[in-house]
Parts: structure tokens; C-alpha cells; sequence
């Protein structure tokens, strides 16, 4: 009930202050431009060239600051990774008690979303466009999936006008900041992969890495297959594996490491490196594997070979990617997707709509069908072809 009244106040708090006398004209005064990102870490770094872009359309000499509104994690990650504008304010917010506790979204809000001259909110998201609708600023330019249809969802859409609105219509991921950068006046920008920072990498010798988990519990490929292609690496393929995730993927490294064939070829890193020397392993290794994960980017970035294993609820909009240019060095994942009817389930909906089973599953934190169709052999198969393996080798 707490939680309720918190909400309600904050409703009634940011119709308040955009209705205020007065404000128009001290905000048009005003030139602070405000980047609400609400994503992980993986999103951040397909960000991070685009926010780099940001900060020479508004520039600081003329009187512009830049706040990038982000989890703490994303923001101490793209510091880590990239190199970041100098001229960029990197800001924490805590997602939950933004939306639930009054006193610290009445503080945040008037220090960051009072007076704002432009307010940006790059990829689509229920709470990147509350916050797009309620911020005091004099533009808006806000990401909208067009082919969402739950209905709080098109109700808030009514809070925006016309010139606010960056349509997303099944648009990949750099396709969208295109648009955005378009939006804002670069028409000359061409999409890349994002440069990232060389890392030191401790481990030495042949070794391939596996990133078992994922941010949602749906994109996660099923454990026991994971296992299968660590014992294919390590018994067949004769390489070393380096297992990699945060503190939320613990247990799939312990189960990997605990029912291993040669367990004195798995190392287990999950839950256990800093950003730097995560992103060293990724730099150091001969191939990476994994579901819808920021180390699939990282590998892209860094020039490392990958498998990405990949579900159809959000189809075509993180992979494949879809650049203008492909800069040497880089290279673009392999991406095993088996094709269903009700692909693009959460784009449009939510995860497992068309498909009760499906959902079912998402429901009780299991893999989505589309990914545990994947099989260990389509993955096995497309190893072989990424590293280029011999047939007299395979079979040895």
C-alpha cells in the first residue's frame, strides 16, 4: 500500500511542476540535455559511439551539458570500455525507487529533469517514456515502439507529440541511433561497431569463452547444453574454457565446473573479474560463446569471433547488426536462430505472447522455445566452421 501512495504522489507531483507558471521560460534559458538510458550493459556499449556524437551536437563551449542518466554498473562500464567525452555528465539512478519512493524521485527529478533544455531517451522502454513525457524540458525526442500494442502503453503514448516522437518500427538497434543522430541534425553519420579499449589479459594459451548467463532468465540457453559444449571444446576441439557473467550467473558456472568432463580445463570467471579484466578475457580468446549478452558485443567490438545463441521475442533488433560501414578489425557474430510464428513476441506484446507454452515457461524463469529449440549439434557445427577446424582434426 506504501508503494501505491508513493506512486500516486509522484504522479501528482510531476503533473505539478509541468503545469507551473513560469516554467516554460526559465527552461528555454536552460541548456542541459539530459540522456535517460534505462538499459544494460551490453545496449550501453551499441550506445556508446552515438553518445559520443551527442556531445558534438552540443557542444560544451556552447554552453551545453551533457547528463547521462544510466545504472551505476552501465556507467562505471562505459568508462571502463570506451572513451568517454569529457564533456559528458555521468549520472546513477536507482530504477526501483525512482518509480516507488517519493522523496528520492522529488529530489532527482528536480535536480535532472526540472529546467532541461532537451531531454533524449535513445532505445524504447515503458520507463524511458514515462520519465520522456514527465521531464520539464522544451524538446523531447523519445524512441516509441510502433508495434506495441498493450494498452498503458499507447495510453501514455497520447503524452507526446508528434515532433517528441522517434518512431522504432522494427528497426535494428544501430539503425535507431541512426535515426536519432538524423533526428538531431547529423545526416552524415554512418554506423559502426563502437570502438572499445585494448585490456591486458592474464591467461595465456588456446581458450574459448563461454557466457552462460544473460539479463533475463528467457534468453538463457538451457544449462545442460552449455555443459555439452564445454565438454566439445575441452575433450574434442582440445581447448581450454573460460566461463564468464556476473554474480547472478554463479550457478551456472558451478554446475559447469562440477559436472565437466576434464574440470582442469575449465576456469571459472563468473562473478569473480572486474570490468577491465572481463573484457581481457573476451580480447584474449579464440572464440566466445553465448546467449544475448553484452560479451557477445565486447567480442564484436574487440575483433574476436562469436557465436551468439539467439531468440526471436525482440527479432532483428540486437542481432543481426545492421551497419553502414564495417571497420577493419571487427567482426561480426554468427547468429543461430530457429524460426517460429510468433517471432517478435515482446516487440510487440510480451515474451511468449502467441505461444502459451512458451510463455509458460518464461513465467516459471525457463528459456524461451525459440531458444531451447537451438540444439547442441547447430551449435557444435557452427564452431567447427568459426574456427575453422579441420575434418582430420574434429575426429581425432
Amino acid at each position: 500500500m506504501r508503494k501505491v501512495f508513493n506512486q500516486l504522489a509522484i504522479s501528482l507531483y510531476s503533473l505539478f511542476v509541468r503545469v507551473f507558471p513560469g516554467t516554460n521560460v526559465q527552461r528555454a534559458e536552460c541548456k542541459k540535455i539530459v540522456v535517460f538510458f534505462p538499459q544494460q550493459l551490453g545496449d550501453a556499449l551499441l550506445f556508446s559511439d552515438t553518445l559520443q556524437q551527442l556531445s558534438m551536437i552540443y557542444p560544451k563551449d556552447k554552453g551545453y551539458s551533457i547528463y547521462f542518466i544510466a545504472d551505476s554498473s552501465v556507467n562505471k562500464f562505459l568508462k571502463i570500455a570506451v572513451d568517454v567525452s569529457r564533456e559528458i555528465n555521468f549520472v546513477d539512478f536507482d530504477k526501483d525507487k525512482l518509480f516507488s519512493e517519493f522523496t528520492y524521485y522529488k529530489a532527482f527529478y528536480n535536480q535532472y529533469f526540472m529546467m532541461v533544455h532537451h531531454i533524449v531517451v535513445p532505445n524504447p522502454s515503458n520507463s524511458g517514456l514515462i520519465i520522456g513525457i514527465v521531464c520539464n524540458s522544451l524538446h523531447k525526442t523519445i524512441a516509441i515502439n510502433t508495434h506495441q500494442t498493450n494498452m498503458l502503453y499507447r495510453i501514455l503514448l497520447r503524452g507526446l507529440s508528434e515532433d517528441d516522437v522517434l518512431e522504432h518500427n522494427q528497426l535494428m538497434v544501430f539503425e535507431l541511433h541512426k535515426l536519432l543522430l538524423n533526428k538531431l541534425g547529423n545526416r552524415k553519420y554512418s554506423s559502426h561497431m563502437p570502438f572499445i579499449r585494448n585490456m591486458p589479459h592474464k591467461s595465456h594459451g588456446r581458450y574459448c569463452v563461454l557466457h552462460p548467463g544473460a539479463s533475463l532468465t528467457y534468453k538463457v540457453w538451457p544449462i545442460e547444453k552449455y555443459l555439452c559444449i564445454a565438454d566439445y571444446l575441452t575433450s574434442v576441439l582440445e581447448y581450454d574454457v573460460l566461463l564468464c557473467g556476473d554474480s547472478s550467473d554463479v550457478k551456472y558456472g558451478k554446475y559447469i565446473e562440477e559436472q565437466a568432463k576434464l574440470p582442469y580445463r575449465i576456469k571459472n570467471y563468473i562473478g569473480k573479474t572486474s570490468y577491465d579484466e572481463w573484457i581481457g578475457v573476451i580480447q584474449g580468446a579464440e572464440l566466445v560463446v553465448g546467449s544475448d549478452s553484452a560479451s557477445i558485443h565486447i567480442a564484436a567490438a574487440s575483433g574476436v569471433p562469436s557465436i551468439v545463441i539467439c531468440g526471436l521475442y525482440d527479432k532483428g533488433i540486437f542481432f543481426p547488426y545492421v551497419l553502414d560501414e564495417h571497420l577493419p578489425g571487427k567482426v561480426m557474430p554468427k547468429c543461430l536462430i530457429k524460426e517460429m510464428k510468433c517471432c517478435s513476441c515482446r516487440t510487440r506484446s510480451y515474451t511468449g505472447a502467441g505461444n502459451k507454452d512458451c510463455y509458460d515457461k518464461v513465467k516459471k524463469g525457463e528459456a524461451a522455445i525459440c531458444v531451447s529449440a537451438i540444439s547442441e549439434e547447430d551449435v557444435q557445427k557452427i564452431i567447427y566452421k568459426t574456427l575453422n577446424i579441420s575434418e582430420r582434426r574434429d575426429k581425432t
